[in-house]
Formats: C-alpha cells, sequence, structure tokens
C-alpha cells in the first residue's frame, strides 16, 4: 500500500500526530508524517494531506510543497486547523475543492491529546468530509468490497481473462503504477486540449486489468474530477456494438444521473462534430451539488482497450478514432483519450495522422517486482469471505516465485492461468499444495496440462474417437483458422473471434470444453444471439505448444503456394508447353491439397488451375515406374515380386475405398443436416418468440451445415480430380444439391445476408472445382451467380467494407474462368472491377497493408490477362502499379518477406514484358532488380535452400537476355542447386532445372569452340 503523505509546520507537531492517529484508526496504516513534504516522500504516496495554519501560510518553504506536491498531479488536501478563514487562503487552494476545516466548532469534536499541557481537538463534521474525500483516492485492493454483491461465488483468480471493473477488490501488485498513472492523468486534467495518455506493454503484462480493475474503478470514485466512461473494446464494439461507444455513454448517463435515450446516443454519434460534442457537454455540466461549491465539471475520460486496432482496424474502428481525435482537439468538453495497446504499436500511433498534435503521455508497465507477485499469489485469496478462506501452502508461493524469476517472456499471464487452474483443481480442499503445483507442469507446463486435460475428458465421452490422434485432428480443425491463424506474409500468427456456426459440428464439444478449461471464452453479445468463441489470450498462441506447432507447418502450405505460382509463371511463360508442368508425384500432391485449405484456395488464378491440369494430364500420361528400392527388385523372384505388388495394390485399392466412403458418408451427413434446416424453414407459420427462436434455430443449422459443405466440397474435389466419371457424377450431384438448398432458402423467403453470403462462398467453390476440371462453361456460371449473390448484398450495405471484399473475390474467380474459357475481354472486365474495389477500399484504409497488397495482386491479374492479349503497354502499367505498391509495403515493412518476394515477381513480371516488347536493356534491369532482392533475402535466410533456389528464375532469365554475360549467369544459377543437390535438399523438379541449365552450358561451349 501507498502511504498518506502528512505535511505540516514546526508549530503544529502535536495536530499532525493526531491526524496520522485518526488516519490509522480509520484503515489508512501507512501514514507518513513528514513535516517538510520531501519531493520523494510525496512521489511515492496516494494523497498528500497540509495542515494550514497561520504558521504554515507564513513559511515559504511549506508553500512551495503544496505546489510541488500539484504539479506531480497527486491528490492533495488542506485541513486548516485554527481559526482561519478559508477566504485567506491563497485563491489556487481555495477553489480547489478540497479544503476541510478542523478547527473545532459548535458541533461534536473528537478531543486528543499527546502532551500533558497541550491538547488537540477536531471537528467531527471537518473529519467526516475529509475520510468521504480520502476514500475517493483509494488505491489498495483492499478498499474495495470483495466479492461483488451480486455475485458472491465469484473466483479471486481470473486466469487469462482480463480482470473487470468488479474485480478491483482482487487487482494486486500495481499499487506504485497505479499512484503514478493516476498522478499523471490528474496533471494531464489540468492541461489543455488534446490529452493522449498510453498504457503500454509487451502481450501478458496485464494492460487490459491494468485499465479496467486498476485505473476504471480509482477514478471512477473521485466522481468529482472524473466521469469515466466503461471501457471500450474497439475490436469487438467500435461504434455501436456490445461493449462500444453508445452502451458506454449510455452507462455513465445512468451513474450521472442523466438517463439518455439510446436513440439519441447513437444518432448524435452517427452526426459527430457539435452533435456529439453537444451531448456530452450536456452530460459532463456541473451538478447542482458542484455549483454550490464552485467545483469545475469533471473530465471525461474515453478509455480503448487493444487499441492497436484503432490504427489498422475496420472502418468502424477507424471511425470511432477519428470521432474521439476530433472531440478531445478542443475543451468542449474537456477530454483524456485513455488507450491501451501493445509496447511495439506505440510508434505507428506517433505517426497517425489523427492524433497529429496531441500531447501523448506514454506510460510504459514495468516489470513486476518479487514483493508484488508475492501480492498477486496471496492477496486474491484473503480477500475470500471466512467461510470460503483457502490456504496457499508457503512452499508454493517460493516455488511459484523462483519459477518467475525463471520464466522470461509474459510471466504475469502465466502465473493468472496456473493461479486460476490450482484454484479450481484444489476448491473442494481449500488449500493448494505445492504437490498440486507439480501436478499442473508448473508455471511452464500448466497450459498444456489444461489442453491435455481436455483431450482426457474427450477421450471419456462415447461418442468421440477413441484414437487420440483423431482427437487431436479435431481440435486442430477446430481451432484453425477459426480461433487461430497465421496472418499473410508477417510470420506471426493472432487469434480471431469464431462464431459458433463458423467452427466445423464435429470440433465444437472439443471447443467447448476448452471453454471449461479457460483456454477459450464464450460469449454471447446480446441475449438470444449466437455464442461466439475465441482463445481466451494472445499468450496461447506462444505458450501452447500444440497450437504453436500446428500454426507453425501452417506456413508449409504458403511454401507449397509460392512454388506452385512460381512454377505455373513460368509454365505459362514458355507457352504452356508440357515439359515445362514440372509438378508430379508428391509434389503434385501437395499442391492439390491447397484445394482443401479454403484460406489459400482464393489465391489460385486461372493459370495456376490451368498449370495443374496440365500436370495431371502429363503425369496420366506418363508410364508409372517403380524405382523406389530397384536393388532389392532385382533380387526378388518375378513370382514373387508379382505376389507382393497384387497384394499392395488389394490392400491400397481397399484403403482407397474405405477413405472414400468415409468422406462421402461426411458429405452425406452435412447434405442431411442442411435438408434439416431447409425442412424447418418450410415448416408452418409461427408468432412471437417461438417463431423467432425458430428462426434462429433453422438459420444456424442451416448455416453450419453449408459452411460444412464448403469445406468438404474442396478436400473432395481435390481427392477425386482426375478420377472415374462415376465418382466426378457423384460429386456434381451433390453440388447440385447444394445449389438446389440454397435456391430453396431464396424461394421461401429466407433473407439471412449471412446465408447469402454463404452461397456466394459456396459457388466460388464450385466455379474452382469445375475449373480444375476443365468445365470453363460450368465454371463461369457459377462465378457469375457468385457476383449477382455478392454484388446485391454490397448494394444494400455499401459501406461494409467486408462484403465489398466479398464482392471483388467474386470478380475474381469469374475474371479467373473467363480468362481459362479463352473470354479475355470479358476476364479483362471482370479483373478490372476487382481492381476497382480493392483500390477503394485500400484508399479507405490507407494504412491496412493487408488491403493494399489485396491491390497490387488485382493489378498483377490485370496484367497477366493484358499481357495474354498482347497488351504489352497497359500490361506494363499494371505490373508497374503493382511494383509501386509492393515498394512501399516493402519499404514500411522490412521484415515480412512474403511481400518481398512478391516485389521480385513484380520485377520479373515487368522483365518478361520488357522482353516481349524487345526492350532487352530494360529487361536486364528489371531482373537484375529481382535477382538484387532473392539475394538480399538469401543473405538474411543462408539456411533456408527455398530462399535460394528463387534466384535461379532471373539468372536463367539473364543468360538469355545478357548474351555477353550468358554463361555468368548459367553458372550462377549451377552454383545454387549444385550443393542443395550433393546434400539430397533438392527436388526432382529442381534437378531437371540443373540438367536444362548444363545443357545450356554445354551448348554456349560449343558455340564458343565453334567461333574459334
Amino acid at each position: 500500500m501507498q502511504p498518506i503523505c502528512l505535511s505540516y509546520s514546526k508549530d503544529d507537531g502535536a495536530e499532525a500526530k493526531a491526524l496520522g492517529l485518526w488516519l490509522l484508526e480509520n484503515g489508512w496504516t501507512e501514514a507518513l508524517i513528514d513535516d517538510g513534504a520531501s519531493g520523494e516522500a510525496v512521489r511515492r504516496c496516494e494523497a498528500v494531506i497540509f495542515l494550514v495554519s497561520r504558521g504554515w501560510l507564513a513559511d515559504e518553504e511549506r508553500r512551495a510543497g503544496y505546489w510541488r506536491a500539484r504539479n506531480l498531479g497527486k491528490a492533495v488536501f488542506c485541513v486548516i486547523v485554527d481559526a482561519l478563514p478559508i477566504e485567506d487562503l491563497p485563491s489556487g487552494m481555495s477553489v480547489s475543492g478540497r479544503v476541510f476545516a478542523l478547527a473545532p466548532d459548535d458541533e461534536a469534536s473528537m478531543v486528543r491529546s499527546f502532551e500533558a499541557d497541550r491538547a488537540v481537538t477536531f471537528s467531527i463534521r471537518g473529519l467526516d468530509a475529509l475520510r468521504a474525500a480520502l476514500v475517493q483516492t483509494r488505491v489498495n485492493a483492499r478498499f474495495f468490497a470483495w466479492p461483488p454483491q451480486n455475485e458472491p461465488d465469484r473466483a479471486p483468480y481470473r486466469g487469462l481473462e482480463a480482470l473487470d471493473a468488479v474485480d478491483a477488490g482482487v487487482f494486486f501488485g500495481r499499487d506504485a503504477e497505479l499512484v503514478e498513472a493516476l498522478d499523471a492523468l490528474r496533471s494531464l486534467a489540468a492541461g489543455g486540449p488534446g490529452r493522449l495518455f498510453i498504457v503500454a506493454g509487451e502481450a501478458g503484462a496485464g494492460k487490459s486489468s491494468f485499465l479496467r480493475a486498476g485505473l476504471a474503478p480509482r477514478l471512477g470514485c473521485d466522481d468529482a474530477s472524473f466521469l469515466f466512461l466503461p471501457v471500450i473494446r474497439s475490436t469487438e464494439g467500435g461504434l455501436f456494438g456490445p461493449g462500444g461507444l453508445a452502451e458506454a455513454i449510455s452507462d455513465a448517463a445512468r451513474r450521472r444521473g442523466r438517463p439518455l435515450p439510446d436513440t439519441d446516443i447513437r444518432e448524435a454519434i452517427a452526426a459527430g462534430g457539435e452533435s456529439f460534442r453537444r451531448l456530452l457537454e450536456d452530460l459532463t455540466s456541473r451538478t447542482a451539488a458542484e455549483r454550490d461549491i464552485g467545483a469545475s465539471p469533471p473530465t471525461l475520460v474515453i478509455a480503448i482497450d487493444q487499441a492497436e486496432s484503432l490504427l489498422c482496424g475496420n472502418d468502424e474502428s477507424r471511425r470511432l478514432a477519428a470521432l474521439i481525435a476530433g472531440l478531445a482537439s478542443e475543451d468542449r468538453p474537456a477530454v483524456i483519450i485513455v488507450l491501451a495497446m501493445r509496447l511495439s504499436d506505440y510508434g505507428a500511433l506517433q505517426r497517425e495522422k489523427l492524433f497529429a498534435g496531441f500531447r501523448p503521455c506514454l506510460f510504459a508497465l514495468p516489470s513486476m517486482s518479487r514483493d508484488a507477485y508475492r501480492s498477486v499469489i496471496e492477496g486474491p485469496a484473503g480477500r475470500l469471505p471466512p467461510a470460503g478462506r483457502m490456504e496457499i501452502e508457503p512452499a508454493l508461493v517460493e516455488a511459484l516465485l523462483d519459477d518467475l524469476d525463471e520464466s522470461g517472456d509474459d510471466p504475469l499471464a502465466r502465473l493468472a492461468f496456473a493461479l486460476q487452474s490450482l484454484y479450481r483443481l484444489c476448491a473442494y480442499d481449500r488449500i493448494i499444495r505445492k504437490a498440486d503445483y507439480e501436478k499442473c507442469g508448473r508455471l511452464a507446463g500448466t497450459i498444456d496440462a489444461a489442453a491435455g486435460r481436455v483431450l482426457a475428458i474427450a477421450g471419456a465421452d462415447p461418442g468421440a474417437p477413441r484414437d487420440r490422434d483423431a482427437r487431436l485432428a479435431l481440435l486442430r480443425r477446430g481451432l484453425i483458422p477459426w480461433l487461430a491463424c497465421n496472418v499473410p506474409g508477417s510470420g506471426t500468427a493472432r487469434r480471431r473471434r469464431a462464431r459458433m456456426r463458423e467452427i466445423p459440428l464435429d470440433s465444437l464439444p472439443l471447443i467447448e470444453l476448452l471453454a471449461e478449461e479457460r483456454l477459450v471464452t464464450r460469449g454471447v453479445d446480446r441475449p438470444g444471439d449466437e455464442p461466439t468463441f475465441e482463445l481466451a489470450h494472445d499468450i496461447l498462441l506462444d505458450r501452447w505448444k500444440q497450437l504453436r506447432d500446428w500454426l507453425a507447418e501452417e506456413p508449409a502450405l504458403d511454401e507449397t503456394m509460392e512454388k506452385l505460382k512460381r512454377a505455373a509463371s513460368e509454365w505459362d511463360a514458355h507457352g504452356r508447353s508440357a515439359e515445362w508442368a514440372k509438378h508430379a508425384g508428391a509434389l503434385l500432391q501437395k499442391a492439390e491439397s491447397i484445394y482443401a485449405k479454403p484460406e489459400f484456395l482464393a489465391r489460385l488464378d486461372a493459370v495456376d488451375r490451368a498449370y495443374l491440369i496440365a500436370c495431371r494430364e502429363r503425369q496420366k500420361s506418363t508410364p508409372r515406374t517403380d524405382v523406389s528400392h530397384p536393388p532389392e527388385e532385382l533380387q526378388i523372384p518375378e513370382e514373387e515380386r508379382v505376389a507382393r505388388k497384387s497384394d499392395y495394390s488389394l490392400r491400397n485399392s481397399r484403403r482407397t475405398r474405405r477413405l472414400e466412403a468415409l468422406a462421402w458418408t461426411g458429405l452425406a451427413t452435412t447434405l442431411a443436416a442442411a435438408g434439416l434446416a431447409g425442412w424447418l424453414w418450410r415448416s408452418p407459420p409461427e408468432t412471437g418468440r417461438d417463431a423467432t427462436a425458430k428462426l434462429m434455430q433453422s438459420e444456424a443449422t442451416l448455416a453450419a451445415a453449408i459452411n460444412s459443405i464448403n469445406r468438404s466440397l474442396d478436400g473432395l474435389a481435390k481427392k477425386l480430380a482426375g478420377e472415374t466419371e462415376s465418382q466426378a457424377s457423384l460429386l456434381v450431384d451433390a453440388f447440385d444439391d447444394l445449389l438446389k438448398l440454397q435456391q430453396q432458402l431464396a424461394d421461401y423467403n429466407a433473407q439471412s445476408e449471412d446465408l447469402r453470403r454463404s452461397q456466394s462462398v459456396a459457388l466460388n467453390h464450385i466455379s474452382e472445382v469445375f475449373l480444375a476440371k476443365g468445365d470453363t462453361e460450368a465454371a463461369r456460371a457459377a462465378a457469375r451467380r457468385s457476383v449477382a449473390v455478392m454484388g446485391a448484398l454490397s448494394s444494400s450495405r455499401p459501406q461494409d467494407a467486408g462484403w465489398r471484399r466479398d464482392l471483388s473475390v467474386s470478380y475474381e474467380k469469374l475474371g479467373d474462368a473467363q480468362a481459362a474459357a479463352g473470354d479475355l475481354a470479358g476476364a479483362r472486365k471482370s479483373y478490372g472491377d476487382d481492381l476497382e474495389i480493392a483500390r477503394s477500399l485500400s484508399t479507405a484504409a490507407p494504412r491496412d497493408a493487408q488491403r493494399r497488397w489485396d491491390m497490387s495482386v488485382s493489378y498483377e491479374k490485370l496484367g497477366d490477362v493484358q499481357l495474354a492479349q498482347g497488351d504489352l503497354k497497359g500490361a506494363l502499367e499494371s505490373y508497374g502499379d503493382a511494383r509501386a505498391v509492393r515498394e512501399a509495403l516493402t519499404t514500411e515493412n522490412p521484415g515480412v518477406q512474403n511481400w518481398r518476394r512478391g516485389l521480385a515477381v513484380s520485377y520479373e513480371k515487368i522483365g518478361i514484358a520488357l522482353a516481349k516488347r524487345q526492350e532487352t536493356k530494360q529487361a536486364i534491369a528489371a531482373f537484375e532488380g529481382a535477382l538484387e532482392i532473392y539475394q538480399t533475402l538469401t543473405r538474411a535466410n543462408p539456411a533456408d535452400p527455398q530462399t535460394t533456389v528463387y534466384a535461379v528464375v532471373p539468372h536463367w532469365w539473364l543468360s538469355d537476355l545478357d548474351k555477353p554475360k550468358a554463361r555468368e549467369h548459367l553458372d550462377a544459377a549451377l552454383a545454387i542447386l549444385q550443393p542443395l543437390a550433393e546434400s539430397g535438399r533438392l527436388s526432382d523438379d529442381k534437378r531437371k532445372w540443373m540438367a536444362q541449365i548444363k545443357a545450356a552450358r554445354g551448348a554456349l561451349d560449343e558455340a564458343s569452340s565453334a567461333k574459334r
């Protein structure tokens, strides 16, 4: 606990001792009596009480101490201890609103005697007023009630969940930081407009809890000085969502005794500007009681958690940022903006134009001391009521502290989760022992232990798979990408909030169990809404080993994608020759596996898919030979070898049929679920609450079925591509059933926007599959329907950036189908529409790097079709625009290697177009630009063979364009491939590159010899 400092003149020592005793009796156990109010004493205290007398006023040093405390932002109280009128105080003191007369009055008085010849007498009324004012500055958790009156069984250890205002009574370990932050906020309030307070820290530092359970309730106590709006989480609430700005203003208005209609609040926010400002001015204007004492209106505090989303979030987050920035630029009313954010994002905030001219006060949460961690461990247990008191074994406390000393990053979050797990596991014994901690894997293994309990509990369910690996596969399918996913091109992962309908049905029970173990949070925005799920904290992305490993495997698909697109580009550049259709065997299987991943499927263009078809056709026409173990085969008699092969074929065919049967059973199940949902839609109409409930039930069931079908069809399409006509017919029948079901929804007036969007997604998938099977007409028809569906949705809500992006994707799919069918004019039109949307989305959110990257891809696709049309000038312009965007992105984000590779690809495409225009010199420069980027990437990742191999392509082109240096480039390409081949790290297709390069080098040598 931080002390209260008492400052007094030398003649008032007895009064100081009497007041110190009174403070001790009233709960302030660390009152610090300091006759000089030294700077160091003032800095570390909660508040300063100045005992004012005529002698104190005459002492210049004491008066200077008062102004020093005010300048430090301390809560300052003046108590008059002799018969001194308030009017005689200096003007700055008398209007502070914290002046209390303790001199004896006609009312009852308190008498304290400390010396034989002197008694101290204080006014009871003055002491009561002082007590009430001091309570408003309380910092330590024990001054706040626990447990909450309306939640008597609330757990004191909240785990990875952020503590909230009701948890102020168990928020321990940050008293010193709270005093410092409150002082800074009081200083900001005394300043002019542009007040910005940043609570910054790394993941797991406790920023959200510091804001919600620390600052919010303590500033809320000082309602004469501050009007603290409930904390807003911009990633969820924004302006009008649950927990958003509108809801926060409504709550504050009720606490202020001035309730406002929700419609008035929403209209003022939507109008912004003066309307919004007037509403808040009325809210903060002085009450009658404040006018009576001459106090100023309270300073409005708008606090936003996870505020980094204001800089790169959705449109509503940006609108929220603009609204509060405009409000805080003037003192109508006085406003402090408090942002809790990652320390690494503070630089981006400083560059944010919305807050230009503001005076940001950065408050970085420091690491906790050992004593602070001790209070986090022991303090909450001590706040439990006697009937529920829980003991913590001293040996456990020391073990936790020792582990924290060695824990490295995010120790507070891991400690919080460990304490919550131990509290739940030991709730019946009422004592937490060190042995329990050991069983949970100590600090480093608590999260993995909780995940292990989920799998064990699931294994006991008769309906769950008996095999643990099967349960793990279901868990992975339920987590990725719905609750955790990699950020494209960044090398980092993020968590996301998913609706229940998004999560695969067979994985949902495991996600529910994760929620019970507090690894996942389950919520409902409003009563009756569909439940949502979200990982409990960002640290799970790093500290949950199984999830971290799964996420680490995902970039391998990125690498497969890069290989595929590069090979497809080369194949296209070489006239789509079968010799350049290099994917075969395991490499082709890997490439085709992308069809099972919707997030990767969207990145395949028409050239990529046509290339895969060419590879499949080439593999089918190539005689199959088994060369895996030729020496052993040669030693086996012919009849035994035939028997072995026959047995293997039999086993393999059985396995294949079993897998296909399972796959089709799964598809039939999802179609049956969809049929059930369709039956619910066709049921007789009902009214009132039952009708609403039935509508929600059928819609959720149908949406889950459609999403499941969409995912299943991707995987099945990949498995069955190129197989028998009967299997292909079954697949098309499944598509037909889905389309008929979706049409039935439209016929029965199913107006759910989410379901219509699901229909668009399904149509895009169907277009992809038909295109992969070579049916370009069916692919175009499906894509056109997708454009029609998303076009109608987007028109109904033109400000919805997500739907506009979906429409952009639909145009891209249509362009892909048109290009594959040879309709280059149509493809050019569709890609142009795609680009127009991508460009407008990027313009609306210029700091959204992903939108700018999407725009560069749209430019590139348009360039590809222009190149195919022979419009080399147009292709160069489009490729140039793509390059300009990517150059800017890589300059701003030099660590994102995928974007730098994308920039190199832009240079290569420009080089190809220039080479076709016979502009050899410029083409050479372009390929040299690509080569320079690849070489830089290689230096940064010398152990990554894939990064090294990228440089072979520009070397190959340069060997053809730059004749004097042809041998030099061929040697350089061979020097890259040769060591990889010798170490066994070069794939078969790249070994063919080696053969081609050697042949080209041999041809150069022969030509050189002939000249001689």
